[in-house]
C-alpha cells in the first residue's frame, strides 16, 4: 500500500469505521496471519487497506467539492485598490490563509486518488 500522510490516512480511517465483516482482511494483519484470530478490521492497517479504488475516488470528489464550498480559488487583493494599507495587510494575510488551506484540502483528495486500493 503506499504510505499515506496521516491526515489521508484519518480521513480513510473515519470512513473505514463502518463494519466490513470478518474474513475480509486484504492486509498482513499480525493477529490474522499468527491464527490467532479473525480478521474483524480491528487494527487501522485493515481498516484502510480495505477501502477500494472507486471509494477513495469518492472520498477525493468529496473533498474537492468542500475545498470549492468552503475555500473557493478568489483573486488576490491588489494592493492598486482602495484598502487602507492595513485593510490590505490583513486582506492579504486571509487570501494566502485560505489558499493554503484549500492546497492542503486538494492535497489530501489528490493523495486518496493516487494511492493503491
Amino acid at each position: 500500500m503506499t504510505e499515506l500522510s496521516p491526515a489521508a490516512q484519518e480521513v480513510l480511517l473515519n470512513y473505514g469505521n463502518k463494519s466490513r465483516g470478518p474474513g475480509m482482511c486484504i492486509s498482513l494483519c499480525q493477529a490474522w496471519m499468527d491464527g490467532d484470530e479473525p480478521c474483524n478490521f480491528a487494527c487501522d492497517a485493515c481498516r484502510i487497506a480495505a477501502i477500494s479504488k472507486p471509494e477513495r475516488s469518492g472520498l477525493a470528489a468529496a473533498l474537492r467539492a468542500a475545498a470549492d464550498q468552503v475555500v473557493p480559488e478568489e483573486r488576490k487583493p491588489s494592493a492598486d485598490s482602495d484598502y487602507h494599507l492595513m485593510n490590505w495587510t490583513k486582506a492579504l494575510d486571509t487570501y494566502y490563509q485560505r489558499k493554503q488551506t484549500r492546497a492542503e484540502i486538494l492535497a489530501i483528495a489528490a493523495e486518496l486518488e493516487g494511492s493503491n486500493g
